[in-house]
């Protein structure tokens, strides 16, 4: 699971993001980012 810090106004478009931490649980990998920028198609 990604997990973007403000990222509610991107949702279906394309960003790059920094990865700023993750943390592996019984259930998988989640990852914590915040946006970099908005990539153009």
């Amino acid at each position: 699971m990604l997990v973007v810090e403000d990222g509610e106004d991107y949702v279906g478009k394309r960003v790059e993001v920094v990865v700023t931490s993750m943390l592996q649980t019984s259930a998988g990998r989640m990852v914590f980012g915040r946006i970099r920028r908005e990539v153009r198609a």
